[in-house]
């Protein structure tokens, strides 16, 4: 059954991890600045539903990516504290992740954009 207060508790707990990685994360501050400008773009540029909508999807996937990218991070700090070059590995790879969305997200965008910038 629903229950409001554990729902409640549970968003707190959700909104306490956002904030964090707001603050912590200078990457994700700046992929949340890059996400506002692509929809105002979006808006200048008239694009469609169905184009906002793959905007949207493509910029929570790339700030999702930065997120787990970060638990990750955070993860084999707790882990493995000291420096060793199978964590540098995993770490690297995480961060892979994000570049991988990162990048897909800039194709996706070009496509979606381009047409709208030469008319």
């Amino acid at each position: 059954m629903f229950n409001i207060h554990y729902f409640i508790k549970s968003l707190g707990f959700a909104l306490n991890g956002l904030a964090y990685v707001w603050k912590s994360e200078q990457s994700f501050r700046f992929q949340v600045l890059i996400a506002i400008v692509i929809i105002l773009g979006g808006f200048f540029f008239k694009l469609s539903l169905i184009e906002f909508s793959l905007l949207t999807l493509l910029i929570i996937f790339v700030l999702a990516a930065e997120i787990l990218n970060t638990v990750m991070e955070k993860l084999l700090d707790i882990v493995h504290p000291n420096w060793s070059p199978a964590v540098k590995i995993v770490k690297d790879i995480s961060a892979a992740i994000v570049l991988v969305f990162s990048f897909g997200a800039l194709i996706v965008g070009i496509l979606l954009f381009t047409p709208h910038i030469i008319q």
